[in-house]
């Protein structure tokens, strides 16, 4: 009787232990910066390079649970043995954002999962837009006079549309 009982215990030990067992996948990610450097109202662009090592095809998904971007990209497919790349673009949904998101790349199959911390460098207008007055000589207050504003765009991106304030002390 307490033999038996000890192949039982065992028994329910090693079933428990191969119900507990999960098989993590043979994923690689690598994550390199595209575009990171973003205005207000740019997308920010990752490219993810996944290799999938396992036996069998896998599709991953990708996402991100806060409120300040949304993610275009939503899945990739990646095919046994192999490497595919895909551009993650993050569209930004509120004027404050983090420099630093937390991207989830998971399996369809839920085999994989990984969290992934990404760092944007997040610009302000006046850090991309420099302005250089031109100012033709002496200026007489009682007089009308012209001052030309030059605006060097120092990003690689194209404004859609662009309001200029001037503010002066006097």
């Amino acid at each position: 009787m307490f033999n038996h009982l000890k192949k039982g215990i065992l028994f329910i030990f090693f079933v428990i232990i191969l119900v507990n067992y999960v098989h993590a996948a043979n994923i690689a990610i690598e994550i390199t910066a595209a575009q990171d450097k973003v205005v207000p109202d740019q997308n920010a662009v990752f490219r993810v390079s996944i290799t999938n090592n396992e036996n069998e095809d896998m599709t991953f998904k990708f996402t991100y649970l806060d409120i300040f971007w949304k993610i275009q990209t939503d899945s990739i497919e990646v095919k046994a043995k192999s490497t595919k790349a895909i551009d993650l673009v993050l569209i930004p949904q509120k004027e404050e954002k983090p420099d630093l998101i937390t991207i989830i790349i998971s399996s369809e199959d839920r085999s994989f999962r990984e969290e992934r911390i990404l760092r944007l460098n997040l610009l302000t207008y006046s850090d991309v837009i420099k302005t250089e007055p031109i100012i033709p000589g002496a200026i007489d207050p009682r007089e009308l006079s012209i001052i030309k504003v030059k605006l060097v765009n120092t990003h690689d991106y194209s404004f859609k549309t662009l309001t200029v304030e001037v503010k002066s002390e006097f």
